[in-house]
């Protein structure tokens, strides 16, 4: 601020290598400052050679609502609305949108901070505020598109659904240039369990955008959805052997997919968690999970959901192992010093950490477990120390049978322990004793 100006200082730099773009400069008294930011958006367009319709244009029209006021309210609090916890950003939203009611940017926060209902009265909620809000800023396509893309799908009626499903079509006919539009349009199609229209849709945008890696991604997405529809959510064996191969191709065709998405954008912690998914569900633990999932972990090290994947298909049930979740956490804890949820991570496996007492706690790897399990001289040793168990035993059994023929009445009255045991009334004693009270 200058006096009665501001001084505005705009650079445009590129997000993969920090090279710097463009710059520019501009000024502008209090009265002039929301026309200014118009231009300003507009010129990051032009310089990235985008040409916007005059519906696109109008995205911008926001900014003649925003007052010096309302600048400074967002970027005093923009760490909270973009950082801090879902209460929070609920409760400073509140109070950001009472004292600016009329400014969008409030409200698509608001919307997105609301996104995730835990019950069915917060849909409900969200609902009736998703229908407020288009009717507070009518004809406002970013609005629109947030009211219907962050409601809870599960939460809908019939009719709900279907006014959902047309008002993202009536989107796409009025922004027909907006790729993010159509990609919420075919993933509503495909929420909704229409997966044929869905892919339709999604191919239409990966042949009008081929550079757009959230084309490619929703692709993906809506093909590894489709083949989960035909494998089903029971257990593997009990798919029928059609269904199976269907899964295998498609997951394979989704996971190409999704390759080709993280061509374009390999730092994308969402596409990592898809690809791991799809690893994951088709094999289980296996060396490849692994290799992926360093590779996720190192160029998205601070995506939770990566490691939370990756450790999913590491439990035993997967074939899994207590080094591959170990190795896990501790690379979460490593990239992520500061965080707590590595440590709530860790302290949900701790036996793996622990290990246990006696032989598996003094050995240091698996390789070494594997080379003594192999070894002949292991199980002979084994099998000798059971026999030398089984023989004391059974000393020690025969013994108290004999005293037994002189201890008193209840002896006397039992034919069998007046005499001696046999070895096989001997074993058929110990397996009634043995015997699960519940069993039957």
């Amino acid at each position: 601020k200058d006096g009665e100006e501001f001084l505005i200082d705009a650079r445009l730099v590129d997000a993969v290598n920090g090279r710097e773009r463009a710059t520019s400069s501009w000024r502008a008294a209090d009265g002039q400052l929301a026309a200014t930011l118009i231009d300003i958006s507009g010129w990051v367009y032009d310089e990235l050679g985008v040409a916007l319709s005059d519906s696109e244009r109008a995205y911008l029209e926001d900014a003649s609502t925003l007052t010096p006021g309302a600048l400074r309210a967002y970027i005093d609090n923009y760490i909270d609305l973009n950082m801090s916890d879902l209460v929070v950003r609920q409760d400073l939203l509140a109070d950001l949108r009472e004292a600016h009611p009329r400014l969008a940017m409030f409200q698509l926060y608001e919307l997105h901070a609301k996104s995730f209902p835990t019950n069915l009265r917060e849909a409900r909620e969200n609902l009736e505020m998703s229908n407020q809000a288009r009717e507070d800023f009518p004809g406002h396509a970013g609005i629109a598109l947030e009211s219907y893309r962050t409601l809870e799908v599960t939460a809908l009626e019939d009719y709900e659904l279907e006014r959902r499903l047309n008002g993202l079509r009536d989107l796409v006919v009025t922004n027909p240039n907006d790729p993010m539009i159509m990609i919420n349009y075919a993933s509503a199609w495909g929420e909704q369990g229409d997966i044929h229209e869905a892919i339709s849709v999604a191919l239409e945008i990966v042949e009008r955008w081929p550079d757009n890696y959230r084309g490619w991604w929703t692709l993906g997405w809506l093909v590894s959805r489709h083949a989960w529809q035909v494998r089903g959510e029971t257990m593997w064996a009990e798919v029928p052997e059609p269904a199976r191969k269907t899964f295998k191709l498609m997951s394979f065709l989704s996971d190409q997919i999704i390759d080709k998405a993280l061509a374009m954008n390999d730092k994308n912690g969402g596409l990592w968690v898809m690809k791991l998914s799809g690893i994951g569900s088709n094999g289980g633990y296996s060396p490849e999970l692994i290799e992926t999932f360093d590779r996720a972990a190192a160029v998205a090290p601070t995506h939770e959901p990566v490691y939370a994947t990756t450790l999913n298909f590491s439990q035993n049930k997967w074939g899994g192992n207590a080094a591959a979740r170990r190795h896990i956490i501790e690379t979460a804890q490593a990239n992520n010093p500061d965080a707590a949820w590595p440590n709530f991570m860790r302290s949900a496996h701790e036996a793996d950490f622990a290990g246990l007492e006696g032989l598996a706690d003094a050995l240091k790897d698996e390789a070494q477990v594997h080379r003594i399990l192999e070894n002949p001289w292991f199980w002979k040793i084994l099998f000798g120390v059971i026999v030398l168990i089984v023989v004391v035993s059974t000393n020690i059994s025969m013994r108290r049978a004999r005293r037994s023929t002189h201890s008193g009445p209840d002896v006397q009255s039992n034919p069998v322990a007046s005499r001696e045991l046999t070895q096989e009334e001997m074993l058929e004693r110990v397996r009634r004793q043995n015997q699960s009270p519940n069993r039957y």
